[in-house]
């Protein structure tokens, strides 16, 4: 009988090894018998999904990932091959997507979080520096979180599509780090460029933040490496045109 690892995005992040005749069968098993299964694999989980992935696994063992499939649990309670993957979509259809918009939500929320504790005491000082409020503030970090979401969903892609898998929480390990550092660059600003959250000074900031997070992906498979500083190149083409703050 087939054998497929499961992929549960709950709460926490849960994989299990099942046999069925389906990928579909898996689903449904991992589903309604999970607190019996072995767990083989477990993390907190970046998201919260009503969908599973589910990869056939090769006689070896390993998965077969051009066979990975995306299923959806329906209202009737059965799970159905997801009609599009949010990790292709563009920005714009990402956002119509009730799901993605939340998710874009808790990146900003994160950011927010990471560049108000960054400042401290001096967030005051943080927006005269500035020269703008707390509405222009929410405002640029939601433009920045749109950016985060959309490379982050392409590099996600990438590190799944070639078996890596990453321990952390995204929106704890990037968006709020990259939240932290962007507080020191407005508390660094003097007014020598009107928008100091351009792109020009936010992407090599991601940049470093992404590098880390994959760092366990890249140990786990080599060649990702290579294949994620290409993605970011192409993904971030201000990296080498930083301005002064």
């Amino acid at each position: 009988m087939p054998k497929f690892a499961v992929h549960q995005y709950h709460v926490v992040r849960r994989k299990f090894l099942i046999e069925a005749e389906s990928a579909q069968a898996a689903a449904q098993l991992a589903d309604t018998r999970w607190p019996h299964l072995e767990v083989v694999e477990e993390a907190d989980a970046e998201e919260v999904l009503d969908e599973v992935l589910v990869d056939p696994l090769l006689p070896s063992g390993e998965a077969d990932l051009d066979r990975s499939i995306w299923l959806q649990l329906h209202r009737d309670g059965v799970y159905r091959p997801r009609k599009d993957d949010e990790r292709a979509k563009s920005p714009d259809e990402a956002a119509t997507n009730p799901h993605a918009l939340r998710r874009l939500t808790t990146t900003a929320i994160f950011l927010y979080e990471g560049l108000r504790a960054a400042a401290g005491d001096h967030f005051e000082q943080l927006l005269d520096r500035w020269g703008q409020g707390h509405y222009e503030l929410g405002y640029e970090l939601a433009i920045v979180a749109e950016r985060v979401r959309a490379v982050g969903l392409k590099v996600n892609a990438t590190v799944d599509d070639h078996g890596g898998r990453v321990p952390g929480i995204f929106d704890y390990e990037v968006s709020e780090q990259l939240g932290a550092q962007l507080a020191k660059l407005l508390l660094q600003h003097r007014g020598n460029n009107a928008e100091p959250l351009c792109p020009a000074n936010v992407e090599p900031l991601l940049y470093q933040q992404l590098q880390q997070y994959y760092l366990p992906a890249i140990a786990q498979q080599p060649k990702l490496g290579q294949l994620l500083e290409a993605e970011l190149q192409a993904l971030l083409p201000f990296l080498s045109q930083a301005v002064a703050a």
